[in-house]
Formats: structure tokens, sequence, C-alpha cells
């Protein structure tokens, strides 16, 4: 990716970032999983905007009495459940998907912040220069040592979570939250949209991209401090966190380090579209295009 980004660099193209970094994202989940680069002939965009499809049932669980497809499912419902050739599809393009789409709309979102705010990415730059040196490729082993790079993703994560609504809980007992009665077996979904731009807990600039907000702050987002909870907590959090962070910071760090990013000419940062798009996850609604200078 970065041979060819550097070719349009030095051809002052345009780049389509959100379609080449989701090209290499999910070349990477393949080979992790299936050993091998993504066949053209599956359609893993068609096959999320499948999966991410509403179903009333989930959440209005009475209306699943309805539901003519289960029907015929229940007599078999006391067998013993079998992983066969068909499980392991699904269970090899949940592992692609998760891994691919979250990943990239997450560094999407971090370059978009980065081309509003020069500031932030020239301190960020500065970082990786100070740390990674000169002429060189940005390695696993010194993301332990890029600070700034970590406030950046905490920030991008802050404003844009991985998945906007969490997965559904169920309250175990009957209970009152801040005076609002849940009965037992209620259906619970977490919004960590709206609390990460909350200002009773980030304060009047929740809407605004500030990374120097995590600077002497302990605040972590693997579950613990429920006010930055992107992969959700306990048991039932991500199991991809860590490797997905990882792919992030070391993705990121690499286009940040390799190139200066810009808007095209007569875009001011102001005016770029920054709305979501609906799904399981929360990608831009436009493809971010920007044009790079090549600075190693």
């Amino acid at each position: 990716m970065v041979e060819s980004l550097k070719e349009a660099a030095m051809a002052r193209e345009i780049v389509d970032v959100s379609e080449r970094v989701g090209e290499v994202l999910r070349n990477m989940a393949c080979k992790m999983v299936l050993g091998r680069n993504k066949d053209r002939r599956f359609d893993l965009k068609g096959y999320m905007s499948v999966s991410v499809a509403f179903i009333l049932a989930d959440y209005v669980p009475w209306l699943r009495l309805f539901d003519l497809q289960d029907q015929p499912i229940h007599p078999h419902d006391g067998h013993a459940h079998i992983i066969d050739k068909r499980s392991n599809k699904g269970i090899v393009f949940d592992m692609i998907i998760g891994s691919s789409e979250t990943s990239s709309d997450v560094i999407e979102w971090a370059i978009s912040e980065l081309v509003r705010h020069p500031r932030v990415m020239e301190n960020l730059q500065n970082e990786l220069k100070n740390v990674v040196g000169i002429n060189k490729m940005v390695e696993e082993n010194d993301l332990a040592k890029l600070c700034y790079l970590d406030m950046v993703v905490k920030e991008t994560l802050r404003l844009y979570p991985v998945v906007p609504l969490l997965a559904p809980h169920e309250s175990m007992e009957a209970i009152v939250i801040e005076g609002y009665y849940m009965k037992k077996k209620s259906r619970v979904i977490i919004n960590a949209w709206a609390i990460g731009r909350h200002p009773k807990v980030w304060s009047e600039n929740a809407e605004v991209f500030y990374p120097e907000r995590f600077m002497n702050d302990n605040v972590d987002f693997k579950g613990q401090d429920f006010q930055l909870i992107p992969f959700g907590s306990g048991r039932r959090s991500c199991p991809g966190m860590v490797m997905g962070l990882t792919i992030v910071k070391l993705v990121l760090a690499q286009l940040v380090y390799c190139f200066h990013w810009g808007l095209p000419y007569g875009i001011d940062p102001d005016e770029l579209d920054m709305n979501e798009k609906s799904g399981l996850s929360m990608p831009r609604a436009r493809h971010l295009l920007v044009i790079q200078w090549w600075q190693v």
C-alpha cells in the first residue's frame, strides 16, 4: 500500500483512502484467517451490508412469535449442535469482517480528523520521527513508545466507536437506574456513541477532536472505565480488541510517518463531510478523498 500511495503522491493524484485502507485490511484479515489474499469472487462488502440489516425482532422481542422462519428449526432444538462445513463458513466470514471493516473505519476517521486538525497531525509526525527515526518503517515494537499516537487513537474511538450500539444485554433482576425502572429480562442496549460525546463526562468541548485530553488521564478503553467503552466491557467485550488496536495503530502510524495528508484543492477542512453511515460498525457516509505528500 505504501508504494502505491507513494506513486500517487508523486503524480499528485487524489486518493480514495476509504477504498485503499479497506482493501489492505481485508487482505490482511484473509491472510490471517485463510492464509491467502482476498478472492475477488467473494463480495465481502455485500456480505457486510446484509449482515447488518435491521431486524425488528432484535429490538422488539415479542415479534419473534410471528417469525415463520424459526418454526421449522424448533423440533431440532434438543439435538446437539454440530459444527459442520456451513457453520465453519459463517465463523470464517465473521472473523474476516470483524477484523477488517471495523479497523478500516477507525483508520478512516482518524485520518479524517488529522486532515481537519493540522496541529494534531504535526504533533504525531514529530513523535514518529523522534521515536522511529529517519528513513525507516514503523515496527510493532515502536508502538509502546508512541504515547501521542495512543492519545489520537483513544480520541478517535471516543468520537467514533467501533460499534456505536454495543451488543444487547439482558437485565438479570429488576432494578432502578437513575430513576428509571427496568423489569427483569429487559433488553439493554448501551449507546457508546452518546457516552463518548456526553458533556457531563468529557466537558463542554466533548464534540471537539482534542487528543491532549488524555495526556494526564489514565482512562483506558479495555472495559474498566465506563466513560470510554468502544469495545464493550466484561465477558461480552470484543475478543479481537488487542489485535484490532495493534493493526489500527501500526497502519495509522505508517501512513502518517510516510505521508503528509491534506484535502484536495478548494476544499476547506471545516467543509469536509463528517457524516456517518448506519450499520453494525460506523463507517463514513462518503469515501474520504485526499492528497498526500511523500516525506520519508
